[in-house]
């Protein structure tokens, strides 16, 4: 897809938006910055429609209110004229990329790693080497604080793995021909920083006797770059997973990550859905790709009632990921697999779809919304009584342990898992 459609895609969306402001009323954003109107979603699109219309420039001021969005899709889940949003933001990022540039450290981060999946794989690698200096408390009398002034002691910082999960696991497991057998997409933060939830996958898979099949050559999502507005290295992202995915025609695409599913079931199609060669084939990995929860809802959900054991009397309850219950649609499928392991102590949150505030990279380049959304959320928690929070996505587990380090109180030692961890822990005691 190049810039020029993707702009006058988006040209076309902001015709349908009837300025109504439903928007405002869901807008984490929107309310974390004192209600002003250029951060609420029709906000942004009249600035975006004055520089479309070159009434305006792109100015640092511009970009700057772009760039202040969680992309969490309640704006465009609460739509009542179906204005895709989330896509105008994302050209109107991309068309600021182009006429300003793009930020070297974005551009070392999109084009030279995480495009390339043996660079990011050396990188993320050696990460775990340098990250007791980088994220760990340096102790106050130390010199380092004058040669590296930052200090992430106050932050939830997962670790990175010097053996990753794909690693440390076969390409193939279990069945062959003419057993079932699924494809595991893991993504970045499965494969380098929580491999506990992707083990936790295969030994429920396997207990179901499934084959798994784990390529090796698999890449990011490109959840990041997309989000990031570089449409020429997202293209490029989606090309190689497809060429890697299309190897297994016969398979179902299994997901652990809320961000990766929503990537390959609707970001891909849309970007190459003009592209001679790749349209098709990024609508065949769409309509394989599933949840990890979808897909044991729907094709194992009674074999999976007969498996479970003793059910759990500690309440738990569940934070609904942007990118899952939005982008996807899935609500019902971990509430449904949580339900299996709890004994009548599934406690719901008061507005489990509220967003965490994590946002891809929102937490570090929006600190003081980051914790304002964060705080909310983590109120919310502690009021459900429950000691354990499951959710559906590596970046969501990521801000809620943070979060609940931050704010939740220190009388709780509550922990925050994947919900397929949860499953595991049940079927294997």
């Amino acid at each position: 897809m190049n810039i020029d459609r993707l702009v006058q895609e988006a040209a076309q969306e902001m015709k349908k938006c009837a300025k109504c402001g439903a928007c405002r009323s869901v807008c984490p954003v929107f309310d974390s910055e004192n209600r002003v109107e250029k951060y609420a979603a029709r906000g942004k699109l009249s600035l975006f429609e004055s520089v479309y219309d070159a009434q305006a420039g792109i100015s640092k001021q511009f970009k700057s209110v772009l760039n202040n969005c969680l992309l969490c899709l309640a704006c465009v889940k609460n739509c009542s004229s179906g204005v895709q949003i989330d896509k105008i933001i994302i050209a109107a990022r991309a068309l600021a990329m182009v006429k300003t540039g793009q930020s070297p450290v974005k551009a070392v981060i999109y084009r030279g790693i995480l495009s390339n999946p043996g660079t990011s794989n050396f990188i993320f690698k050696k990460a775990a080497w340098v990250q007791d200096l980088a994220f760990k408390k340096i102790p106050e009398t130390s010199g380092l604080h004058y040669r590296f002034p930052f200090d992430n002691s106050d932050r939830y910082i997962p670790s990175f793995q010097a053996r990753t999960f794909r690693e440390s696991l076969p390409e193939h497991i279990g069945q062959d021909p003419p057993g079932e057998r699924i494809v595991l997409f893991t993504g970045c933060a499965v494969n380098h920083l929580m491999p506990q939830i992707g083990h936790a996958a295969v030994r429920v898979l396997k207990k179901l006797r499934v084959g798994i099949i784990i390529p090796v050559d698999q890449g990011c999502c490109g959840a990041p770059v997309e989000t990031g507005g570089d449409i020429e290295t997202i293209s490029k992202i989606a090309k190689q997973n497809i060429d890697v995915l299309s190897r297994y025609p016969d398979c179902k695409i299994i997901t652990l990550c809320a961000s990766g599913g929503f990537m390959l079931k609707k970001k891909y199609p849309q970007l190459l859905c003009n592209h001679e060669k790749w349209a098709g084939e990024s609508l065949d990995i769409a309509g394989r790709t599933l949840d990890i929860s979808e897909y044991l809802i729907r094709y194992h959900e009674n074999a999976l009632k007969k498996m479970t054991g003793k059910k759990s009397q500690d309440p738990i309850t569940y934070h609904d990921p942007c990118h899952l219950v939005r982008g996807q649609n899935i609500a019902s499928e971990p509430r449904k697999l949580l339900n299996m392991v709890v004994q009548d102590s599934f406690r719901e949150m008061d507005r489990p779809d509220r967003c965490c505030g994590s946002g891809g990279s929102y937490g570090v380049t929006h600190l003081n919304n980051y914790h304002k959304i964060l705080a909310e959320k983590i109120d919310s928690i502690q009021m459900t009584c429950s000691r354990r929070i499951a959710t559906g996505c590596p970046a969501c587990i990521i801000a809620l342990k943070d979060g609940l380090e931050k704010f939740g109180s220190k009388k709780v030692n509550s922990e925050v898992r994947h919900t397929i961890e949860y499953l595991a822990e049940n079927l294997f005691p």
